[in-house]
């Protein structure tokens, strides 16, 4: 429907506009009439008309200021002013400004007035036609900016612009690059998504936005994480201005906005100064070994070359040794392993060296796979199919979350051998690990246990001693722990109700046994794993 409104002082002219005509027959409505100017502005934004019929004498505002003003408001706005014989000379004055015909009040029927308005409404849909093909074309054009920003970009950073072609670039984009020093920040989600989802172009554009003030900076967003590549650039003589407070002030927008609207955590690296394009490549290529220093300052927003340790990194004894990591996970030893790990991975951060951090990487992933071969474990009870992939390894985000990966997997090994060791015990053994298994929740002694095998304590004592490699007490400990550690990761109990569920009455003890076993307190090991 095109819209209507209808100004004037007579309110006989209004109301016989308003019911003598069939408005809707012709796909018309009237949303609104006014008894003057004054009136009709007061009304116009909700109104909203496409066509306003307005008398030309009116007491306050007439309805030439009328035009005039509303045209300010809708340029777009089609106006039919309604005169009488003795008046004309102000239709003329109201053509004039602006108004696109004229009717005759004495003459007003659907005969007269219907030509006129379809006529007008008629120019209203070409109009409209016109202005969404020209916003179409605008968008297009938009579209375009975009991809040759981003095939400018992702040319410069790969090596592939020519001298020529550079020109050309910075003419087409209208950039006043040349002469100019260039830097590079990369702005990287901290951690990587398990399902990522490809960047939408108006995340892209939001960048973008941002950070185009500075000189008209660049974006290149990666395709394989989520993360954006800006290549700023700054006049020579600006360099110390730029690279201490104008850039790291943009860049802490960037990633305050991607915090605050889009819930995305970021680090940002930031590279060197280079004063050729050319040198591009080179110092895109230098980032990458910039951005395995992330994994060894996980608190850090932003990571500089100028962080990097100069030359090769300290060489550091890490005194790791398969064989002796391998001995304690075959002997079942959960709390010599995490020791173990501890004291490789605070060695491992002190050396500040990815090389080794990698390194380690596959050592351990190596004593790994020989301990479950060797306990006819199948590598997929420990590991999925993604962390079997060596690309895992840059899904760490500390050091310390690494080193807790590593103590989880050891443990579900240590725990899976031990239940293949099981098999081997002697039937009295085997007959109370039984008992322990199903009655962990209940008080357990070693003379309740001694009485369900028919051995005295000390006899027991000794047995499971030399067949396990532990005593009793340790044993159900590790049973009730285990339990405790499902309850956390699947159920909201509380802690202390947790404990009850597993045999611990006081839950103070329980908590005390828990970070024994666990090196972390019950509500700790549920915050990073529940």
């Amino acid at each position: 429907m095109t819209k209507v409104m209808i100004v004037d002082d007579e309110i006989l002219v209004r109301i016989g506009l308003r019911s003598t005509i069939h408005w809707e027959d012709f796909g018309f409505t009237v949303t609104a009439d006014a008894a003057n100017g004054i009136q009709a502005i007061e009304k116009f934004a909700g109104a909203d008309p496409d066509i306003l019929i307005t008398d030309i004498r009116m007491p306050g505002m007439d309805g030439i200021e009328l035009i005039k003003t509303l045209k300010k408001k809708k340029p777009q706005l089609k106006i039919i002013i309604l005169t009488n014989y003795d008046n004309f000379e102000y239709a003329q004055q109201a053509l004039a400004v602006g108004a696109d015909d004229y009717l005759l009040k004495t003459t007003l029927d659907n005969q007269t007035i219907f030509p006129v308005l379809q006529k007008l409404q008629t120019l209203i849909h070409r109009e409209t036609e016109y202005s969404l093909e020209y916003q179409e074309l605008q968008q297009k054009a938009l579209i375009g900016l975009v991809y040759l920003k981003k095939h400018f970009a992702e040319s410069l950073l790969q090596g592939q612009i020519s001298s020529d072609e550079w020109l050309q670039y910075l003419n087409q984009l209208n950039l006043k690059w040349e002469n100019n020093l260039f830097q590079l920040v990369l702005v990287k989600n901290k951690t990587i998504p398990e399902n990522l989802s490809p960047i939408n172009q108006q995340l892209l554009q939001f960048v973008e936005q941002i950070v185009e003030k500075i000189h008209n900076a660049l974006v290149w967003e990666l395709t394989d994480t989520l993360g954006w590549v800006i290549i700023y650039n700054f006049p020579p003589q600006e360099e110390s201005n730029y690279c201490k407070q104008v850039i790291p002030f943009n860049i802490r927008q960037v990633k305050s906005c991607l915090k605050q609207y889009l819930q995305i955590t970021t680090v940002a690296i930031v590279g060197k100064p280079v004063s050729d394009f050319k040198q591009l490549p080179g110092e895109w290529q230098s980032m990458g070994k910039l951005m395995e220093y992330c994994i060894f300052w996980p608190e850090r927003e932003l990571i500089s070359y100028e962080d990097i340790p100069a030359g090769n990194p300290p060489v550091f004894s890490l005194g790791f040794n398969e064989r002796n990591l391998y001995q304690l996970v075959k002997h079942g030893d959960i709390n010599k392993v995490r020791d173990h790990l501890a004291e490789l991975f605070f060695k491992v951060n002190q050396s500040l060296s990815p090389t080794m951090l990698r390194q380690v990487w596959h050592e351990l992933l190596v004593t790994l796979f020989r301990a479950a071969r060797e306990n006819d474990l199948r590598l997929t009870a420990i590991l999925n199919d993604s962390e079997q992939d060596d690309a895992y390894f840059e899904r760490f985000s500390s050091i310390s979350s690494m080193k807790d990966w590593f103590e989880q997997k050891f443990e579900i090994l240590i725990r899976h051998s031990q239940n293949q060791n099981v098999k081997n015990y002697s039937f009295t053994i085997r007959q109370a690990i039984t008992f322990l298994e199903e009655h962990y929740r209940e008080e357990i002694n070693l003379e309740v246990l001694a009485r369900q095998v028919g051995l005295s304590k000390n006899h027991l004592c000794t047995l499971f001693r030399i067949e396990t490699g532990r005593n009793f007490i340790d044993y159900l400990h590790q049973i009730r722990i285990g339990q405790a550690l499902e309850l956390l990761e699947t159920t909201d109990l509380r802690v202390a109700e947790v404990g009850l569920n597993v045999g611990y009455h006081d839950a103070k003890y329980f908590a005390k046994v828990f970070q024994k076993y666990q090196n972390c307190s019950p509500s700790e090991y549920r915050q990073i794993n529940h």
